[in-house]
């Protein structure tokens, strides 16, 4: 993403587990639901507290998804679609540990 003028940012925000269960990455956040579901989203992750697992709906649990310990900055997610960005959650990576999500989101746009 570095020099491409074409990302435009979108929002930014955080979110924080309660439970060792899966919570909807954007939290209350709807600004997904504004963009076209074929349009290129990208997602820089930060985690604060404890390390967090990302993925996808219904796919996560405290073993698997994608690790972000707290010693990482922002993590660079590639680009995706934002129907499928739309349905990334994110969990503790250790039970009982609350962990929470910092977020950018960039859209790409039109060349």
């Amino acid at each position: 993403m570095k020099g491409d003028v074409h990302y435009k940012w979108i929002t930014s925000g955080s979110c924080a587990t309660s439970a060792n269960t899966a919570h909807n990455f954007y939290g209350t956040y709807s600004g997904l639901s504004q963009l076209n579901a074929d349009e290129v989203v990208h997602l820089q992750i930060a985690a604060t507290g404890q390390p967090l697992r990302i993925g996808l709906e219904g796919q996560l649990t405290n073993n698997n998804g994608y690790r972000i310990t707290t010693i990482a900055s922002m993590v660079d997610i590639p680009p995706i679609k934002a129907s499928d960005a739309s349905a990334m959650q994110f969990i503790n990576d250790a039970s009982g540990l609350n962990a929470s999500a910092l977020f950018v989101i960039w859209r790409r746009g039109i060349i």
